[in-house]
């Protein structure tokens, strides 16, 4: 599938969640430049909660391998999922429309857990550990304005 559906797919996907589509783009391209069989182990948490959980034998060390990753489009951590009711396979996570489905969801979480404040939700979306996230983030929402967007800006 080619970036410019990819792209039509995450704003539907958005808008039925009431998010901002230019936004998600944006997200979806600093996480996986539209890459949607990226996958990514999350070293600091995999250190942090897993490798702790390893050593008591709670967890095996595969799982917590996987529950360490992020998958697909948004680079949603299956742990994260896990936590919101995700059920499926970190597979079903790289098919376009259910990775930007649960990006939206967790997305949505992460928001509502920073009062709706946009900054402070990118932040936790990504766990905090780079600052100027943010900004990176945001300056990547022009490339998917549409003209007419534009025009309307003017009238408000």
């Amino acid at each position: 599938m080619d970036q410019a559906a990819l792209v039509v797919i995450a704003k539907q996907t958005a808008e039925r969640h009431g998010l901002d589509p230019v936004l998600i783009c944006a997200i979806v391209e600093q996480e996986s430049a539209w890459n949607t069989r990226a996958v990514r182990l999350e070293n600091g948490f995999y250190h942090k909660y897993m490798v702790p959980m390893v050593e008591k034998g709670t967890v095996l060390i595969s799982d917590a391998v996987l529950r360490s990753a992020s998958f697909g489009l948004g680079q949603t951590m299956l742990e994260s999922l896990r936590e919101i009711g995700f059920a499926g396979t970190p597979e079903e996570l790289t098919a376009p429309a259910i990775g930007l489905e649960w990006l939206c969801v967790l997305f949505q979480k992460k928001l509502d857990d920073a009062g709706g404040n946009i900054q402070a939700g990118l932040l936790h979306w990504n766990g905090g550990g780079n600052p100027s996230y943010p900004a990176e983030v945001l300056a990547r929402e022009s490339r998917y304005v549409q003209p007419a967007d534009l025009s309307m800006q003017g009238d408000l």
